[in-house]
């Protein structure tokens, strides 16, 4: 019988291939960089207003002056209204509109750090096309349901600031995430361990320390409760990193179009992560850590979301 392992989805991680990748990594830094003001097009000009006539969203305030260099002016004016004096060139949003950019900065940068700093295999043509234009389009499309904000009812202020609550943290509990793990795994003395500290170790009884003073004035049944979960010394979950994309993209499209949004593309995530990038990294990790492997998800039984996924 043959024990040749099926070719790798080239639009998926390249597990275990840590060849050169050529372009495609110059490809989806690019990519992701020039995403930001395509997006910012979007939600400053309100596409197809003639087609579907509606007011302009709510402002959230007094708008912001975003400064852009001098450098880029003539590339960035080609998209938008930019405002120019004798001495700046500058971007005019309204509050709304720069927190969800921020959400979008602290989204592509952490893209940028992953492409140039921890990713580790081998970058496809297909998953470099894929993860820019996917991306692109998606969150084109969540700009774009900000712009319909003043008429759709299940937008409001709370879910976009509540939506950047859940958005941000989750970007950079992954990040630091990754950041912990590529230190583990370049450390010689590290080679062929599996990583089961820092973000990948975090126990339920740390989470559970921001809420000791409320269980602890709930009552006995409640410090049971805490207890069993303290002392099962149970990890977050198996792929935390997967999580957290989970979260941020249901987080991001609440925050643009309300929970209906949020649903719909959180729910793209979860369907990914669940068949597909997730089942692939856990065929991968069983093959390469074996016993370990069969020990740490005895020990974590949550692969994504703890008590849901």
């Amino acid at each position: 019988m043959s024990t040749t392992k099926p070719k790798a989805d080239p639009t998926g991680m390249q597990r275990g291939d840590y060849s050169s990748s050529g372009l495609p990594p110059t490809f989806f830094f690019l990519g992701r960089l020039i995403n930001l003001p395509l997006q910012l097009a979007i939600l400053t000009s309100s596409p197809f207003s003639k087609i579907f006539p509606r007011p302009p969203p709510p402002s959230g305030g007094a708008p912001i002056l975003l400064h852009i260099p001098s450098l880029m002016a003539p590339f960035l004016g080609r998209l938008l209204p930019l405002t120019t004096s004798a001495t700046t060139v500058s971007l005019k949003l309204t509050p709304y509109q720069a927190i969800i950019t921020t959400m979008s900065v602290v989204w592509v940068a952490k893209h940028l750090i992953w492409i140039t700093y921890l990713r580790r295999e081998r970058l496809t043509w297909h998953f470099a096309f894929f993860g820019t234009i996917a991306d692109g389009v998606f969150e084109g499309l969540e700009y774009l349901a900000f712009t319909f904000a003043a008429v759709n009812p299940f937008w409001s202020p709370s879910l976009l600031y509540l939506g950047a609550a859940m958005h941000i943290p989750a970007v950079l509990l992954e990040l630091g995430a990754e950041v912990h793990r590529k230190i583990f795994k370049d450390d010689p003395k590290n080679k062929g361990k599996l990583c089961t500290t820092g973000a990948w170790g975090l126990g339920m009884s740390f989470i559970l320390k921001a809420f000791q003073i409320s269980i602890l004035s709930s009552g006995s049944s409640i410090l049971v409760r805490r207890r069993t979960i303290a002392d099962s010394e149970h990890i977050i979950a198996r792929h935390i990193n997967y999580g957290c994309n989970m979260i941020y993209g249901f987080a991001f499209g609440m925050a643009c179009g309300g929970i209906p949004v949020g649903i719909i593309f959180g729910g793209v995530y979860v369907m990914n992560f669940m068949y597909n990038a997730g089942p692939s990294i856990e065929e991968y990790c069983q093959d390469r850590y074996r016993e370990k492997w069969d020990a740490y998800c005895k020990k974590v039984p949550y692969k994504y979301i703890p008590w849901l996924l």
